[in-house]
């Protein structure tokens, strides 16, 4: 019984950690709507940053999770959470080392999260659990 309330109790701390947002976060944007907007690029301090990737785009499966599951990134830059469920679930996405979260999204939208300090982060879907890491360079 002490360990089912205990469990209750880290469900309920978890989950209530989970539903605020940061204000910092951009809103979802529909897929066509991001081709018009113009891109940013990151400032590129020393050469094993301009080796990696300025961003990058990952597909959420619902599901089936990430693809890829691993992406590099450089410091400062973003990525950009392309949602392809059929279902009807919205989905929200959670920096495991930040508690940095999406707004919620739907099939066609895109979630974006920006990573400004190199290391290694892992990216939650809300439900689901499923994980992407991003190794920021």
């Amino acid at each position: 019984m002490k360990i089912q309330l205990a469990i209750v109790a880290m469900l309920a701390l978890f989950m209530a950690g989970c539903a605020t947002q940061p204000a910092s976060q951009p809103a979802a944007a529909p897929i066509d709507d991001v081709a018009d907007a113009p891109a940013e690029a990151p400032a590129v301090e020393d050469s094993a940053v301009a080796d990696a990737p300025a961003g990058g785009d990952v597909t959420f499966n619902g599901r089936g999770g990430f693809d890829p599951e691993t992406i590099t990134v450089a410091a400062g830059s973003s990525i950009s959470i392309v949602v392809r469920d059929a279902g009807s679930s919205s989905y929200s996405f959670v920096v495991r080392e930040t508690g940095d979260k999406t707004t919620q999204v739907a099939d066609g939208e895109i979630s974006e999260l920006t990573f400004d300090t190199k290391g290694a982060y892992t990216v939650l879907s809300v439900p689901f659990s499923k994980k992407l890491s991003v190794e920021v360079e």
